[in-house]
């Protein structure tokens, strides 16, 4: 039994609604090269493709579990991962963290199930008492919050990869290298982003 059903066995009302860090579907999508599939040639380049290089990311969710009259008790996933791809084209996961969250207005919750939950096991984020009973402001806190835990995760495994590479490797990261100024100081470590108004930059 998880920390969220013992809340409900314990008298708190199922919650639904959540978030995550992927985007939602689009009805529209504007076309932004040509309308058929082409080839560019690059030229030889096969003796500059390292032997190894690492990539990194991470992921969030969070999702409303269950209600303790109107105070929200949210449950939040935060994982991250490097895995190494090799000339071999099989990845190696090398390190991934997934702390689990519980964000919650404990003094605005009734103290049996406020002590269920702080008694869980639960990594558990406070939050204020004030904001118990508006759904858009739980909202609002959540995601910076699991934001916040995501970016530490991808700092620490990105220090501890660079600490690791070798002379030819490289580490990518689906990120910000300005989180830690050893990763950004690193010749052979680079960031990217998803979106297309952000540029690829190197560190």
């Amino acid at each position: 039994m998880t920390w969220w059903q013992a809340l409900i066995a314990a008298g708190a009302v199922p919650g639904s609604g959540g978030k995550g860090d992927e985007p939602g579907a689009a009805d529209h999508a504007d076309l932004v090269e040509g309308s058929e599939l082409t080839t560019h040639p690059v030229g030889d380049h096969n003796a500059q493709i390292p032997a190894v290089v690492s990539f990194l990311n991470g992921i969030e969710r969070w999702h409303v579990v269950a209600y303790d009259g109107v105070a929200q008790v949210v449950s939040a996933f935060v994982a991250a991962a490097c895995a190494a791809a090799r000339q071999t084209r099989r990845p190696a996961h090398e390190r991934r963290a997934q702390p689990r969250l519980a964000i919650a207005p404990l003094q605005s919750m009734s103290p049996a199930l406020r002590q269920i939950l702080e008694q869980s096991g639960a990594d558990v984020e406070p939050m204020d008492g004030a904001l118990a009973g508006q759904p858009p402001a739980i909202s609002s806190r959540s995601s910076p919050r699991c934001g916040r835990v995501r970016a530490h995760l991808e700092r620490e495994i990105a220090e501890a990869c660079i600490d690791k590479l070798g002379g030819d490797e490289w580490l990518v990261l689906d990120g910000l290298l300005s989180r830690s100024p050893s990763v950004a100081r690193h010749p052979r470590a680079w960031a990217s982003f998803k979106s297309p108004r952000r540029a690829i930059f190197g560190g």
